[in-house]
This record gives structure tokens, sequence and C-alpha cells, in this order.
């Protein structure tokens, strides 16, 4: 039973996880875009 609680919390800690990288990825693309098109405009 305490296994498999366990599991359960390092799985679901794991989609977290999941989520969170892709949404870090998401907003680095983002700031990447940005930045060109800020520096895209001085030119």
């Amino acid at each position: 039973m305490g296994t498999l609680i366990h599991q359960q919390l390092t799985r679901e800690q794991l989609i977290l996880w999941l989520m969170m990288s892709e949404s870090l990825k998401c907003l680095k693309h983002i700031l990447d875009y940005l930045i060109c098109f800020q520096s895209w405009r001085r030119l």
C-alpha cells in the first residue's frame, strides 16, 4: 500500500515536472523571438 502511494506521487511529480519544463521551453522561445524582434526593429 505504501509503495503504491509513493509510485502515484512520483508519477504526478513527473507529470508536473514535464509540464513545467515544456512551459519553460515555450517561454524561452518567446523570449528569443522578442529579442530577435527588438534587434530587428533597431536596424
